[in-house]
């Protein structure tokens, strides 16, 4: 069985592959490049206020974090238009596929290479929480949709194919997959978090898992590809077993 990291939102998406990253690192040079024209230009502008005017320096604070915060957002708006044309060209789509007969991993490896850096900046930014704006962002409702409420900071979790409700929380280096790698099966599938369900640290939710409002998945737990955990119940175990209602 081959093994996969998954992509992070809390220390940057990981690609399955890794020479995926030197073949298609213009990606991230492009993303760069391009937001850092406008920012860089900004900053000029900003450097001729503090030697034009010296009160000016009382706002260096601000005009720092105004380029820090632009070439973050930028490099999201970048981000956003290479994935619009990438699933322009091919959709995403849930399901079992073939990896050498299809077309679906490939296109995975891009969207999850071109959401990195922007979910790598925003992680290390002074608002973390801010993850869920960049996170649906560069998704959209159709493939991805995250309550605001919720937490999921502490955990590794795919890039795409991932919803959760209000309230809920992925525990400390619990691990969702909405993707999953058995021999030339490429699986992917996408997960749903109801809301207020519970996922235990160091747990593994598995592609297609749906967990039902107030549910939770106890920790080093593992769910089964496509298991339903029924509403207002407590699953523990490899594979994960109710407990009790």
């Amino acid at each position: 069985m081959a093994s996969a990291k998954p992509p992070s939102v809390n220390l940057g998406p990981i690609t399955t592959n890794n020479l995926f990253y030197s073949k298609y690192i213009i990606i991230y040079i492009l993303e760069i490049w391009l937001a850092a024209i406008p920012t860089v230009f900004w900053g000029y502008i900003c450097y001729l206020n503090l030697v034009i005017y010296w009160w000016s320096w009382f706002l260096l604070p601000l005009y720092i974090l105004e380029i820090y915060w632009m070439f973050i957002l930028l490099t999201a708006w970048i981000a956003k238009i290479f994935l619009v044309i990438v699933c322009k060209i091919y959709p995403p789509r849930e399901g079992v596929f073939k990896i050498n007969e299809t077309k679906d991993y490939f296109y995975w490896n891009l969207r999850t290479f071109i959401r990195s850096l922007p979910f790598t900046f925003m992680r290390y930014s002074a608002f973390p929480w801010l993850d869920f704006v960049v996170y649906n962002f560069l998704s959209g409702s159709k493939f991805n949709k995250c309550g605001m409420s919720s937490v999921m900071y502490d955990g590794w979790i795919d890039t795409e194919f991932i919803e959760t409700g209000n309230n809920c929380m992925i525990g400390l280096g619990s691990i969702v997959l909405s993707h999953y790698i058995d021999g030339d099966l490429f699986i992917l599938k996408k997960v749903k978090l109801h809301d207020g369900a519970i996922v235990g640290a160091k747990a593994i939710v598995m592609p297609g898992t749906e967990i039902g409002e107030h549910t939770t998945l106890g920790a080093a737990s593992l769910t089964e590809i496509d298991q339903k955990l029924e509403p207002y119940s407590i699953y523990m175990g490899m594979p994960a077993r109710k407990l009790k209602k």
